[in-house]
């Protein structure tokens, strides 16, 4: 509960505020914070942990050009690590996936698999010899071009090999 002097009491509990001043009672429903930093998770890789710092450096950046993003670790079994960068950008989803050996794997899709792909481009690359901030600020850059044909230009410095590509209907 915050108090307000002379301007009456909120309570919030989640996404609703309850307001009372001078006997009146409003109930207000609060937008969460847009596009909040999210959640890093520690990786062991020291590669990852270092692509980790620079979105976390970047997240202000990151976030401004998407609606939602978010940074998962991802190991299974005896697999090796793997970081995962999914964000939505308007009508967009954008994954990638790095390994801690520097494979890059990249989706850009519009549309959804059951009505059909409008766009879909996915491709893997070796970001070996790619900076961490780089690989940030191409991914920024693939946000604000969306389904483009500049994606593989903009990821060209990890050698694309394209899987699956579908034009724009």
């Amino acid at each position: 509960m915050v108090g307000g002097g002379g301007f009456g009491i909120i309570s919030r509990s989640s996404d609703i505020a309850r307001f009372v001043q001078g006997g009146v009672v409003r109930i207000l429903r609060v937008r969460p914070q847009r596009n909040q930093m999210p959640t890093i998770s520690e990786f062991e890789s020291e590669s990852l942990s270092d692509l980790a710092a620079a979105f976390r450096s970047r997240s202000k950046t990151v976030s401004y050009h998407t609606s939602s993003w978010s940074i998962s670790r991802d190991q299974a079994n005896d697999e090796p690590e793997r970081m995962n960068v999914d964000a939505k950008h308007f009508h967009d989803d954008i994954r990638l996936s790095v390994w801690a050996d520097g494979v890059v794997w990249f989706r850009l899709c519009r549309g959804s698999a059951r009505n059909g792909w409008k766009f879909m481009l996915s491709f893997n690359g070796d970001a070996t010899s790619v900076t961490a901030a780089e690989i940030v600020d191409q991914f920024v850059a693939s946000c604000l071009h969306g389904a483009s044909d500049n994606l593989l230009a903009i990821w060209s410095n990890v050698s694309p090999i394209v899987e699956r590509s579908e034009p724009t209907a």
